[in-house]
């Protein structure tokens, strides 16, 4: 038989988190399907900082209705007026996109919608967007599933209603990462029998251990020496809480972090390692670092070091402050104690599925004096939580089996099928 040919769609990138979910998906892709060829299908145009076994379609674009872009445009559509111009243009010609799209995923044995947050609901309200390459699939008889994402929540039906069921409905499994989302599905398609509550999709592998990450970390200066217990690591959020239309300042929340760090500095006499969790937060780190009083005891990590380096890394510091829901993955699943600021109803979820959801924490949005409050309390606690981790650890290892045994029986379903 053939090696399989395995497509990844929907790719998020830019974001660490998003990166150890997909280099976590493939590895799981190899073990179920040995020899498959896996192509990535990213949704925006932006990097994706992969394994480099996994092919990336740079010329198709989720939000490109993933036309493939001929070379000789690639640069003029990445410019505001180019990007205008195609859209207009494909948006003139719906039934050419469709048939393109369609004869695209049937190349495939099986088509997988990439991990990610809740891009399907209303808090993105890209829930078409996202569900339109499945429904190609659908539509040409190549199978297709959902892993790892969050979903919702959902206001009022809409017009598309009948089309995102179906979709779903279709799907060979539908696997949401917490119970939050697995709420909303069930209160918007109480008919759907083909959707689960699991875990992140990185639990299911181990996380890489400071043997695996030396190799990376020597050649830069100094920094194997701040990878020890009396170094605490902290990540930013430079998105709104809550709801992506809440508002948002940049410079207040700067402002805000530079005082919580300099709390943090004063009352723990540690030292801080902040890391770059997504490309656009490296310029505000610099002036988080400069506007510290204690900046020779504050460091960044390397950016371009990758999510794989970054999860070991998080395994050797005594404490991570974490403002962002994967960096609080990375914490649980290293056992490294947190104090967690939320930014979303997913970090709710996952602490409530792994029995973590009593530990001290706050809201992006509480007040300054709550979070500072907040922190003191997670830092008196520390050891507390430390004891906790096991155990929630252990927890989501064994949450995430659902991810390598969902993938061996749809492989041995698809495999099935061809022979048929």
């Amino acid at each position: 038989m053939a090696p399989r040919r395995i497509l990844i769609a929907n790719a998020w990138g830019g974001n660490r988190g998003d990166e150890a979910m997909l280099n976590t998906l493939h590895r799981l892709i190899a073990s179920a399907w040995p020899g498959a060829s896996v192509d990535v299908a990213p949704f925006r145009d932006e990097d994706l900082d992969i394994d480099p076994q996994m092919n990336i379609l740079r010329r198709r674009i989720g939000l490109n209705h993933y036309a493939e872009i001929p070379r000789v445009l690639e640069r003029l559509i990445r410019t505001r007026r180019g990007s205008k111009a195609f859209k207009s243009v494909r948006n003139w010609l719906p039934g050419a996109w469709r048939a393109e799209l369609r004869r695209f995923v049937a190349r495939y044995d099986f088509v997988i919608n990439a991990p990610q947050g809740p891009s399907i609901g209303d808090l993105y309200r890209l829930t078409k967007d996202i569900l339109r390459i499945l429904a190609a699939a659908r539509h040409v008889g190549t199978r297709y599933g959902i892993v790892g994402v969050s979903m919702g929540p959902f206001a009022e039906p809409t017009e598309g209603e009948d089309f995102a069921f179906d979709v779903l409905r279709d799907a060979e499994g539908v696997i949401l990462r917490e119970d939050i989302s697995l709420e909303h599905v069930r209160r918007r398609y109480p008919a759907l029998r083909n959707v689960q509550s699991a875990i992140d999709i990185v639990f299911s592998g181990p996380p890489p251990s400071r043997t695996d990450i030396l190799p990376r970390i020597e050649p830069h200066r100094g920094l194997l020496e701040w990878l020890d217990r009396e170094t605490i690591g902290a990540c930013i959020s430079l998105t709104p809480a809550r709801y992506p239309e809440n508002t948002f300042h940049p410079e207040e929340y700067v402002a805000s972090f530079s005082a919580l760090l300099d709390h943090v500095l004063r009352v723990t006499e540690r030292r801080v390692l902040l890391f770059c969790h997504i490309k656009r937060d490296l310029p505000f780190l610099r002036r988080i670092v400069e506007s510290t009083a204690r900046p020779g005891r504050v460091r960044i990590f390397p950016p371009e070091l990758d999510s794989s380096v970054q999860r070991g890394a998080m395994g050797q510091l005594g404490f991570y402050v974490s403002s962002r829901y994967h960096p609080t993955v990375f914490a649980v699943e290293s056992q490294t104690p947190f104090f967690c600021i939320k930014n979303q109803f997913k970090v709710e979820g996952m602490l409530a599925k792994v029995g973590l959801e009593r530990v001290p924490s706050c809201w992006q949005d509480d007040d300054p004096a709550v979070q500072l409050r907040a922190f003191d309390e997670s830092w008196a606690r520390r050891d507390e939580t430390r004891a906790l981790l096991g155990p929630a650890a252990r927890r989501a290892t064994e949450l995430g089996r659902v991810y390598p045994e969902q993938l061996r029986r749809w492989a041995r379903a698809q495999a099935t099928n061809a022979r048929a």
